[in-house]
């Protein structure tokens, strides 16, 4: 069974490693983010951290504003 998961990872690997890689505005930057209920304290912790960095990347745009939807 690990044997399987090895051979599968390394076919992933292997089709990940031709991807383009370079420089680009951070307006085609997407992140999406989702509250997934995981556990109680995930909004004590995570969500917060996870808002930071959103609005660490919103301070790079001109209408300063974050999609939310």
């Amino acid at each position: 069974m690990v044997e399987a998961i090895l051979r599968r990872a390394d076919e992933r690997l292997a089709a990940a490693e031709p991807a383009s890689q370079g420089d680009m505005p951070a307006s085609d930057l997407v992140v999406g983010v989702q509250c997934g209920g995981s556990d109680a304290l995930s909004g004590v912790t995570a969500n917060p951290a996870v808002g930071f960095a959103s609005d660490l990347l919103r301070k790079g745009r001109r209408d300063g504003e974050c999609s939310r939807r």
